[in-house]
């Protein structure tokens, strides 16, 4: 009996395995967390990408190409451990994490604060 294994080629190139358990759960967890405000997004020196640093030990990476969003996770050895693109994510959780993140980045909410103010 042969039994199909369905992979998915990533916006990066490299074959992988659709999104796991874990990796739907993680996403939900920054979506969550990022909307709530409670994940410190900074920008980066690339344009249009923010990063937030996890448990001191782990380094999220959002960010935006021609395709779309995406997402990366590297460990302290600046190893890449995830990478997600917004494609791979029928649940739009890259696109939402990588909004709530240039808001918070670039303190989207001080910005409309100070222009609708009239001072």
């Amino acid at each position: 009996m042969t039994h199909w294994v369905k992979l998915a080629v990533g916006s990066n190139g490299m074959v992988n395995d659709m999104l796991s358990a874990k990796d739907n759960d993680f996403l939900n967890y920054l979506r969550d967390a990022s909307e709530a405000g409670k994940i410190r997004w900074q920008p980066t020196a690339g344009e249009s990408q923010f990063t937030a640093s996890l448990k001191g030990k782990y380094n999220v990476v959002t960010g935006t190409d021609h395709d779309g969003p995406w997402l990366k996770m590297t460990n302290e050895q600046d190893q890449m451990m995830l990478f997600i693109h917004a494609n791979d994510d029928a649940a739009d959780r890259v696109e939402r994490i990588f909004v709530a993140a240039r808001r918070v980045g670039l303190d989207v909410d001080a910005a409309i604060d100070d222009i609708i103010s009239g001072e």
